[in-house]
């Protein structure tokens, strides 16, 4: 039984930051670079294959871990020559239709974690380091991204493999990173590997458990 309502996510291409943005990134790059037409047409796969999942997606994440999203609506821009980002959310176009429910469900596992109804680091938490607390929570000092990239990854193999009976998800992300040379993701991935998913998950539900608690002593 769903415990949260799910937000309602709109994945749409962006004209302005077409024009502004991902052209002048474009003239640095040179990569191959679409008409904003085509990108529209891109962004309707990509909706189209995202909602295949969208409902499962999301409301795994949320009772996996525990949390409400803090945004009843999400916006994405798919947007080409960047790099997908969390807030605001991003998404590139150098994603294949059939691999951009992956790059979403990262995106959105970063704002899930960061931006929900228990604490909200855009807001009147803005000065909350989830860095500090998951350095300390996972015994990870020295890297940062590596840190930030644990929770997301075992709260992604849950869904993908528990939720959506994808046992591919794991292996195909680690070659996206080997092919991008992400340390710190491999490491991440490593430590979710040793640790196992399982725990990490129970860690971050308690500590969100005593972040909660705290507050309301405040």
């Amino acid at each position: 039984m769903t415990k949260f309502k799910n937000p309602e996510v709109r994945i749409n291409f962006s004209y302005l930051f077409h024009r502004d943005i991902s052209v002048r990134l474009n003239s640095l790059n040179r990569w191959d670079l679409l008409s904003a037409e085509d990108y529209e047409m891109l962004a309707d796969q990509y909706r189209e294959e995202w909602s295949k999942n969208e409902a499962i997606i999301l409301s795994a994440m949320q009772n996996i871990i525990g949390l409400k999203f803090y945004c009843p609506v999400i916006d994405i821009t798919a947007a080409a020559d960047i790099i997908p980002k969390s807030e605001p959310l991003l998404i590139s176009f150098r994603n294949r239709p059939s691999t951009v429910v992956d790059t979403i469900t990262h995106e959105l596992c970063h704002a899930l974690l960061c931006d929900n109804k228990t604490v909200s680091i855009y807001g009147k938490d803005r000065g909350f380091s989830f860095v500090d607390v998951w350095s300390a929570l996972f015994d990870i000092n020295d890297d940062s991204s590596m840190v930030v990239h644990v929770p997301v990854f075992a709260i992604c193999k849950k869904v993908f493999e528990d939720h959506l009976g994808d046992k591919d998800y794991v292996s195909r992300d680690k070659k996206l990173m080997k092919k991008f040379g992400a340390t710190s993701y491999l490491k991440a991935w490593k430590y979710v590997d040793e640790v196992g998913h399982e725990e990490i998950i129970n860690k971050l539900k308690k500590s969100y458990a005593e972040i909660e608690s705290n507050k309301r002593k405040l």
